[in-house]
C-alpha cells in the first residue's frame, strides 16, 4: 500500500496494477475549424500530423457559414452541412481521438471561434485548447471575431512551411507552434471546378468522398 504521504501528492486518479495514483494531467485539445466543402487529402493530411503534434485529442468541426467569407465578398452558399458532416467522417482517420462535430452546423447561421471555444472550454475545462490553422487563416487573425480576447488563452499549431510573418494581424505574444510535418496542398475552390467539369480529382479527396460526390450528385453542374 502506497504511504498517504505519497499518495496524496497526486490530485486525480491513474490506476496502476492493483493500487490506484492520482495524476492530474492538462490535455491538449486540438479545434481544427473550416468550411470542408468538400474534405480533401490536404485536411486529412493536417489532422493526422496534428496529432502528432502532441495533441490529446483532435475535434474537426465543419461551420455552418463562416463570417470571414462573407465579409470577404464571398456569398456562395455551401453545400449543405449534412452532407460536409457525412463526408468528413468517410475521410478522417479511423482514430478515437479525432471527433468530427457537428456543434456549428446545429448552431447560428454565422460561426464564431469564440463561440466554439466557449462550447469547448465547457466541455474540457481543465485543458489547454490549441487551434490549428494554416497560414492564410493566420495572417488573417486581425479580422476574426473578438479576436483580442481570446487569442492569447489559447496555443495556435500553424501548418506553414516557414515561420509566419503579417503585417495584417497586428497580434503579439501569442503562443504558436510550427508544424514539423508537411502536408499537401490541395484546394477545395479547384477540387469542386474539377468536379463540376466531370474532370479527375485522383490524388485530391479520398477515394470514399468521391464515390460519395457521385452518389449524391454533388457539385455537378
Amino acid at each position: 500500500m502506497l504511504p498517504s504521504a505519497v499518495a496524496g501528492v497526486f490530485p486525480s486518479r491513474l490506476r496502476r496494477g492493483n493500487f490506484a495514483l492520482s495524476v492530474d494531467v492538462v490535455k491538449r485539445i486540438g479545434l481544427f475549424g473550416g468550411t470542408f466543402d468538400p474534405v480533401h487529402l490536404g485536411h486529412v493530411a493536417i489532422a493526422s500530423a496534428a496529432l502528432q503534434e502532441g495533441l490529446d485529442h483532435l475535434v474537426v468541426m465543419p461551420c455552418r457559414l463562416s463570417p470571414l467569407k462573407i465579409a470577404q465578398g464571398d456569398t456562395t452558399a455551401p453545400t449543405s452541412g449534412d452532407h460536409r458532416l457525412h463526408m468528413l467522417k468517410l475521410a478522417m482517420p479511423d482514430d478515437p481521438r479525432i471527433e468530427v462535430s457537428r456543434f456549428e452546423i446545429d448552431g447560428p447561421e454565422l460561426s464564431y471561434t469564440w463561440q466554439t471555444l466557449e462550447y469547448l472550454r465547457g466541455r474540457f475545462p481543465e485543458d489547454q485548447m490549441v487551434l490549428v490553422i494554416g497560414e492564410d487563416q493566420y495572417q488573417l487573425l486581425g479580422k476574426w471575431a473578438k479576436i483580442h480576447e481570446w487569442a492569447r488563452t489559447v496555443d495556435f499549431l500553424i501548418f506553414s512551411r516557414q515561420i509566419p510573418t503579417s503585417t495584417e494581424n497586428k497580434l503579439k505574444d501569442l503562443k504558436i507552434q510550427l508544424a514539423g510535418s508537411s502536408v499537401p496542398t490541395v484546394s477545395a475552390t479547384a477540387v469542386r471546378q474539377a468536379l463540376h467539369e466531370k474532370k479527375s480529382v485522383i490524388g485530391l479527396i479520398p477515394v470514399q468522398v468521391e464515390q460519395y460526390i457521385r452518389d449524391q450528385g454533388l457539385y455537378q453542374p
